[in-house]
């Protein structure tokens, strides 16, 4: 009875707890089962900052990936669910996995029965106990002070910045390790999860109900220890959260471990750019047109003796302070010219052209300085950047020292051309010959999305020229420093900079991990992730850009063909989605080669040009009273009228010179005339302009709703001044001056005057002996000017080479003699108002 009472209970058993352990056993084989967790995160009782955030990045994710909500725990629990170590423990310890090899952010990914290990080395940056902790001129000063103290020498301290590198909102420094969210990541990545954009916009999360444990056992090394990305305005660790978690994401760092955490180029000005040493040492500057190069951080003398002393005091001071591993001594920006002291005759090599002209010059100094640094700090490695006027290698230094390294500048882009890449990729191999050290890094520019660049509004794509670089350059370059164009807040562009850039930013900062990756399945996954249902279109769109991207702007044909594929990415995408957010990201990017374009389609044959100058000006240099005498009109191009039906010169002549500052436009003009007597402005007096947003009296709203005989009203006795702008944006707006300072300013939009216009224009006449005179200060309020407020305000930008105006400028003089018309560009008729006769206006920078 008691055998069988047994049987029937292990029976019951086996019935009943027998498929639980089963079923139990089944789910250890799930992170995540029908939505429903699975599994735990295991992190270390004291976890590094960046071991933390990948935690709660693994736990959120996954939680949005399935619905299931992993808890984060320092311990164990008891239960049988699958333990995820997220970063280095005394769990992954007892594991025997290991941390200590992984350099450069490199990762673990291992499983196990019931377990996966996520994790890499991740050390807390430490910050020095002198340097700067926020921004500010109190707070710089006060550093600067504490710094001299120790010191005892004028020195900028590279370490006043540092506090941009660290992030209050994240509690994280851009120096720690991240070598767990790397594995974080990459197994997200494993799951579907993508990074492609910062935010919201940018991220591709899928949906799964399971999520399985993966049998892996793999350790990830990148193929470039330095992967840094310099964005404009977004840079370091002050960014957004969004930004700074975009470039954890990407798998990118600071460099610091190789590069410290200094200046990437030009480190010397360190020495020189204070005012106190300038007046104390002129001998440690350049003298370059007989006067010594003591402005703007100044240019050295590499041949100062006492520069040389100086410059390694300071060296050796930071090295032992700091200890950072390498410092730049790399000359100041803009080294162009060969001193002309005396002891530097003869150092230059003109007959190697540009980029060779003081390459054994400067590579001779930093060789000296670091054979001397080498004696005391064998450890440390001096960087100089390989740049404009020092590209080449030296030809009198056979090796440098073992402590160099060499930080070699060049546009990516330029290498779509074969010579180019060849003379690159030949560059980059004589320098690694003279290198023992084999520390070669870099730097790069992706700044095709400049405000106001040559390529603004052109989506510029270059992934395979990326990818086929980058094998290349595996094995032989350590990493890569690259300057980003990022949008300032102040400037209040609509579009972004990234809407075509991010990619070329992704597919590097992917392949700085793997660059042998197969690029059309790159790609492909790409555009499907990315652009959904547009998928197709956007592939040809980004195709057809790569290939076109440098003519683009040139021709009307690959314009259209352009916004074909764009226009089929829309309509393909549903208003409201992702998808169509991303397209749209393209759609308002590309306004401006809508307006090229416009422009393109108007055909204008045998126009003049103008340039309006900006080089040299300083907005303190002009007061807008008419006169011209301010030193703001000594630089720049100076432009005669001529008579506008025949082209010939005019009995009275009419000169102009144009300038660009910030957002203004200025104009001087200088009317001759030899019968003052008729201009009923008061001689030597200045008299400011009526314009209708700051008038001070009732004379301007007279302008507003202008009567038949308006032009009689405005000019008195018939002179006047006529400015006519055809903006990127807009065309066209019309600004009438008369002698005695009226203004009449309308909006030609379609051809109708709209006189209710207002420009916001500061305008002043002058009447001296023989002439009148006029200064304008016109501002240009952006693109999108029209929209915000069409009654006030220039829509546009500034004119640029590839983006220009299109501009006149005329005048009028009625006289004893009858009526004289005159124009910078003649429209051969009557009448001014030619449009295709407007003269190209760009600007000078």
């Amino acid at each position: 009875m008691k055998k069988s009472c047994n049987s029937f209970l292990y029976i019951l058993f086996a019935w009943l707890i027998c498929p639980l352990i089963s079923a139990f056993a089944g789910n250890a084989t799930w992170i995540v089962k029908n939505g429903e967790p699975n599994a735990e995160i295991v992190i270390s009782a004291n976890p590094a900052r960046m071991s933390k955030l990948a935690a709660a990045e693994l736990r959120d994710f996954i939680e949005r990936i399935s619905g299931a909500k992993l808890s984060i725990v320092s311990k164990p629990s008891d239960a049988n669910s699958i333990k995820v170590y997220v970063g280095r423990s005394d769990y992954t310890d007892k594991l025997g996995l290991k941390v200590s090899d992984l350099k450069y952010d490199a990762f673990v990914i291992r499983s196990g029965k019931n377990w996966l290990a996520l994790l890499g080395h991740d050390a807390d940056y430490i910050p020095p106990k002198l340097y700067n902790h926020s921004r500010g001129k109190k707070n710089r000063k006060e550093f600067f002070a504490k710094s001299d103290a120790v010191t005892m020498e004028k020195w900028y301290n590279y370490y006043t910045t540092l506090y941009r590198n660290h992030s209050k909102s994240m509690n994280l420094w851009a120096m720690d390790d991240r070598g767990t969210p790397n594995a974080v990541y990459q197994f997200l990545r494993t799951l579907g999860c993508e990074w492609y954009f910062p935010g919201d916009i940018g991220e591709v999360v899928p949906r799964l109900k399971n999520i399985q444990l993966p049998k892996i056992n793999k350790t990830y090394r990148p193929d470039f220890q330095v992967r840094s990305l310099y964005q404009y305005y977004q840079d370091f660790f002050m960014a957004k959260k969004s930004e700074i978690l975009w470039q954890l994401r990407l798998g990118l760092n600071s460099g610091s471990e190789l590069l410290g955490n200094g200046p990437r180029g030009h480190g010397i000005t360190s020495v020189i750019t204070r005012k106190e040493v300038a007046k104390e040492h002129p001998e440690y500057y350049a003298i370059w047109g007989g006067k010594r190069m003591t402005e703007r951080g100044g240019k050295p003398c590499l041949s100062s003796k006492g520069l040389f002393v100086e410059h390694l005091k300071y060296l050796r001071f930071m090295f032992d302070t700091y200890g950072d591993a390498a410092i730049s001594v790399a000359p100041s920006d803009g080294y162009g010219r060969l001193c002309e002291c005396a002891k530097c005759a003869g150092k230059g090599t003109p007959e190697r052209g540009r980029t060779g002209l003081l390459s054994d010059y400067v590579w001779e100094y930093v060789n000296k300085v670091a054979k001397e640094l080498y004696k005391t700090h064998p450890d440390k490695m001096l960087t100089c950047l390989a740049y404009t006027t020092y590209l080449q290698t030296p030809k009198k230094i056979k090796m440098m020292n073992p402590n160099v390294a060499v930080v070699f500048c060049r546009w990516r882009t330029n290498l779509l051309d074969p010579g180019k890449r060849a003379e690159f990729w030949k560059l980059t191999d004589d320098w690694l010959k003279i290198l023992p050290s084999k520390e070669l890094f870099i730097w790069d520019y992706y700044l095709h999305a400049r405000k106001a660049g040559p390529w603004q509004g052109v989506p510029v794509y270059f992934p395979h020229l990326i990818s086929a670089d980058l094998k290349f350059l595996k094995g032989k370059s350590k990493g890569e420093f690259i300057e980003v164009q990022r949008m300032w807040p102040a400037w209040k562009i609509k579009w972004r900079a990234l809407a075509a850039n991010h990619l070329n930013l992704f597919t590097t900062a992917r392949l700085y991990w793997d660059a042998d990756q197969n690029m059309d399945d790159f790609l492909g996954e790409y555009y499907v992730k990315f652009y959904g249902p547009a998928a197709k279109e956007m592939r040809k769109f980004v195709e057809f850009s790569e290939k076109n991207w440098r003519s683009i702007n040139k021709d009307e044909k690959l314009i259209d063909k352009l916004f074909e594929f764009l226009d089929n990415a829309v309509e393909k995408t549903k208003p409201d989605t992702l998808y169509r957010k991303r397209v749209d990201l393209l759609v308002a990017f590309t306004k401006p080669l809508k307006q090229k374009l416009r422009q393109l389609s108007v055909k204008r044959v045998g126009v003049p040009e103008g340039y309006a100058y900006t080089f040299g000006k300083r907005k303190e240099d002009i007061i807008i009273d008419g006169k011209i005498d301010d030193p703001f009109w000594k630089l720049g191009n100076t432009y005669t009228f001529r008579e506008i039906e025949t082209g010939r010169n005019p009995a009275h002549r009419t000169t102009m010179r144009v300038s660009w500052l910030g957002n203004t436009l200025y104009f001087a003009i200088k009317c001759n005339d030899f019968d003052m007597k008729r201009i009923t402005t008061p001689r030597a007096k200045a008299t400011m302009s009526l314009s209708k947003k700051t008038a001070t009296s009732g004379a301007a709203d007279s302008l507003r709703s202008p009567s038949a005989n308006i032009f009689d009203t405005l000019t008195a006795k018939g002179d006047y001044i006529e400015f006519l702008f055809e903006t990127q944006s807009h065309s066209f707006y019309r600004i009438l001056v008369s002698p005695d300072g009226k203004v009449l300013e309308a909006d030609n939009k379609n051809g109708k005057d709209e006189w209710r216009w207002c420009s916001g224009a500061k305008i002043a006449t002058f009447a001296g002996d023989g002439f009148w005179s006029v200064e304008a200060a016109i501002p240009v309020a952006g693109d999108g000017q029209e929209e915000i407020d069409p009654l006030n305000g220039i829509s546009g930008r500034r004119p640029t080479k590839m983006y220009p105006w299109y501009f006149n400028v005329c005048r009028r003089r009625v006289g004893t003699n009858g009526v004289e018309k005159t124009a910078f560009s003649p429209t051969g008729k009557k009448t001014f108002l030619v449009p295709l006769k407007f003269g190209l206006l760009r600007s000078t920078r």
